[in-house]
């Protein structure tokens, strides 16, 4: 998907997430006029969009998805009566100090704030689980088109015996890459994808015949889908090589060819 595009969707989500919430809580309409309505609903709101902000970008991503279950709940929780607290801190400044109401007295947090409060929280979570499998689909769509239109021409690869440059032919346009500047390749049933930093290139034929274009040794097998780069590997661990900050991972029946990398670099 193209990175504006998406950019575009991800706005749109919180517009649409913030509108859900202002329905919900109409009854702030009936204070417009009022002195502090815009305040009032700034507030309200904007706590609410950026404990959801919160709990979406950095404690689910951080936490939650790599198995640290007990520690993302506390957190939440945290950040839940953290959220409540702050609520009730505004109240006591706009009714007690600016609005001088000698009658308001803060209440402890009722079971239906805090169950809007959750509602919201996984409300927002299923709306941007429903955007991250679009945008894979869109993903997916995209390469089958780039793909449908490969099987209509030959690709034809040729490569410089001195040179690390490398000729792709793509349809009518010869492309120019250099292959030192690969850092691994995907197999995708007849095709493979070459991937260079946030480049790709789809070339037909299987991860062995391309493996079999670089010089010996240059790309090492460690998945039944996966080639990578012998020396643009950062890490290795025992599930998954990195390169950069992109993972690939390990499968059980190539653990030995990652021995090759290790050995030497």
């Amino acid at each position: 998907m193209n990175i504006s595009l998406k950019k575009v969707y991800v706005i749109l989500y919180w517009i649409i997430i913030t509108l859900i919430m202002l329905y919900d809580r109409r009854y702030l309409s009936q204070k417009v006029g009022l002195g502090h309505f815009v305040e009032c609903t700034v507030v309200r709101v904007g706590l609410l969009l950026i404990l959801a902000h919160l709990n979406i970008n950095v404690l689910m991503p951080r936490f939650l998805e790599r198995g640290r279950t007990l520690i993302y709940i506390l957190l939440i929780g945290l950040a839940v009566t953290i959220y409540i607290f702050l609520q009730q801190a505004y109240d006591v400044y706009l009714y007690g100090f600016v609005l001088g109401d000698k009658d308001f007295t803060i209440r402890a947090a009722s079971g239906y704030l805090v169950f809007t409060t959750i509602w919201y929280l996984i409300l927002t979570v299923i709306f941007y689980r429903a955007l991250d499998w679009y945008e894979q689909k869109k993903q997916v769509e995209i390469l089958e088109q780039e793909i449908q239109q490969l099987k209509e021409n030959e690709l034809i690869l040729s490569r410089e015996d001195e040179s690390s440059e490398m000729f792709v032919k793509s349809g009518t346009k010869k492309i120019k890459i250099d292959r030192d500047a690969i850092t691994y390749v995907q197999g995708l049933k007849d095709y493979a994808i070459l991937f260079s930093g946030r480049e790709k290139l789809i070339v037909k034929g299987s991860l062995k015949s391309v493996e079999e274009m670089f010089p010996a040794g240059m790309l090492v097998r460690i998945h039944k889908s996966y080639l990578v780069a012998r020396k643009k590997v950062s890490a290795v661990s025992s599930g998954k090589v990195m390169i950069g900050n992109q993972a690939v991972p390990i499968g059980r029946s190539y653990r030995e060819n990652v021995g090759k990398i290790v050995g030497d670099s």
